[in-house]
């Protein structure tokens, strides 16, 4: 599915507009798209780099610009990890999908989006004495059946 473009004028900067002209600046329907969450202890899956909990059933929110930096990160394609990214990784890694929609910014990779929600767990990267079947099994769960409470993912 395409995405819809809308024209949307900014307001000030170099891009600024006589007033009633428009700049382009895409809003879409929903964009599928791939993104990697650290594990959290309690079983809540966190953004790796600025420590924010995306909640069971919440929706993510924030306000990108074309000339910022803001925004919630997703990628087009499926990322690829291997156990350790970094030398500094201690949390297993977990790779999920996400739906976009609201202003989303097209970069060549992936997108910077307004709006975001998790559709899916798909992996769960981490050492090798995890079980990373069952903490996928138990973390998709805790996020899409509200009946069935998960138990510590960390646990054996």
């Amino acid at each position: 599915m395409e995405p819809q473009a809308r024209e949307e004028r900014y307001g000030h900067g170099p891009f600024a507009q006589p007033a009633g002209a428009q700049s382009p600046k895409i809003e879409v329907g929903e964009i599928t798209a791939w993104r990697i969450w650290r594990l959290g202890h309690e079983g809540i899956v966190y953004s790796p780099i600025v420590n924010v909990p995306w909640r069971p059933g919440e929706v993510m929110r924030a306000s990108p610009h074309a000339r910022a930096d803001d925004g919630i990160y997703a990628s087009k394609s499926r990322p690829e990890i291997r156990w350790p990214p970094s030398a500094r990784a201690s949390w297993p890694l977990v790779v999920g999908r996400v739906s976009l929609w609201g202003v989303v910014i097209e970069h060549e990779k992936g997108y910077r989006a307004q709006n975001a929600r998790i559709l899916a767990f798909d992996d769960i990267v981490s050492w090798s004495a995890f079980d990373n079947q069952k903490a996928l099994a138990l973390l998709s769960k805790k996020y899409f059946d509200a009946d069935q409470p998960a138990t510590d993912l960390h646990s054996d």
